[in-house]
């Protein structure tokens, strides 16, 4: 079984604490023999790391079963740290007496008692030990936590605004499907074909960048300008377009889709409310190195609905919060002498 990156990252770093108890207690017992002036230091020594080393094996056997402990209650938990480390220390007594005493043993038994008194202070290593496991199971089990709710976070939001983003579609397809009914009710064929081909190229283009959720500028901007040509195909001379953007801005980020709302809504609401040719414009610039973009119609009309926002505009600056927060703006009204505006501010990221 493939153990995940917490996993291993839990494993590496109690190997880690685990080495360093044991190093502790090496160089507790090592500075008891030099204290107690105690002969045969290197043979000493060598049996010394004997028993370190099985101390620390005994450790790695007791994380099993804190791991076991870890729905319990804090008490529970507590008791089972002071029982583990008892019996630790005691397992640890033996077998410290069996490498000194028992097997080829060089000093007095006495000698062998003194030497070892700090020794018998093991019970504390085993209990700091469990305490450094407890807290970094703990403490690894915490971030991962707040991994997870930070992906579901992620997931929410991107979700959020993936659903945001197809809510423009389906007004948009029934408003030119009805015109292209239309032309093909009044018999302009020509019309009606040009609309079909200028959809087809507009779906199929928003599908593919669907996939993504930021694109360029210019790659939103060349969206744009199908979407106007087949609005263009329906109003005919009644509708102008006019578009500013500096080429320095064309590899700046913006979200995928998020001026075609707004182009509608200054198309249809421009052009219900006048009877002279409505011209849409966007103007793009770097303010204080922000990104700027501004949509304006001189049409005779202002979005209906809610002061400020419609349906429409509402859908953009709900996505504009869901992707960044309070690093993003959308403000909107009327223009002199007439005429609608709508200006997103966002931050200036670029491509690559």
């Amino acid at each position: 079984m493939t153990s995940s990156p917490a996993d291993r990252r839990q494993t590496r770093t109690i190997l880690i604490a685990t080495a360093g108890v044991w190093l502790l207690a090496y160089a507790a017992m090592t500075l008891g023999w030099v204290s107690a002036r105690a002969p045969h230091f290197w043979d000493g020594a060598l049996r010394r790391a004997v028993v370190c080393l099985v101390g620390a094996l005994m450790c790695q056997a007791m994380g099993p079963l804190l791991l076991r402990s870890t729905p319990w209650p804090f008490v529970r938990r507590l008791a089972l740290v002071a029982g583990l480390s008892l019996a630790g220390s005691l397992a640890f007594g033996v077998v410290d007496y069996t490498v000194y005493v028992a097997i080829l043993p060089r000093w007095p038994e006495s000698t062998f008692w003194g030497v070892m008194l700090i020794g018998r202070t093991v019970f504390w290593f085993f209990v700091a030990w469990a305490a450094i496991f407890m807290a970094v199971h703990a403490d690894l089990a915490a971030r991962e936590a707040r991994f997870k709710l930070e992906a579901a976070r992620v997931l929410a939001t991107e979700t959020q605004n993936r659903m945001l983003r197809y809510q423009i579609s389906p007004h948009f397809l029934f408003n030119t499907l009805n015109a292209l009914a239309t032309l093909v009710m009044e018999r302009q064929n020509d019309r009606a074909e040009q609309m079909i081909l200028g959809l087809s190229g507009f779906l199929r283009r928003s599908l593919e960048r669907d996939v993504r959720e930021r694109v360029t500028l210019a790659e939103e901007l060349d969206g744009e300008r199908q979407y106007v040509a087949i609005e263009q195909i329906r109003f005919g001379e009644r509708l102008r377009y006019v578009e500013r953007a500096p080429p320095d801005l064309a590899d700046a980020l913006v979200p995928n889709l998020i001026l075609q709302p707004i182009i509608e809504n200054a198309v249809k609401h421009g052009l219900a409310r006048s009877s002279e040719p409505v011209v849409v414009e966007v103007v793009a610039a770097q303010q204080d190195g922000r990104l700027s973009i501004t949509v304006t119609d001189d049409g005779g009309g202002a979005l209906d609905g809610p002061p400020g926002l419609g349906v429409g505009l509402e859908n953009v600056r709900r996505r504009l919060e869901t992707r960044y927060g309070d690093q993003a703006a959308l403000t909107c009204g009327p223009r002199a002498p007439r005429g609608f505006q709508v200006r997103l501010d966002l931050p200036l990221e670029r491509a690559g």
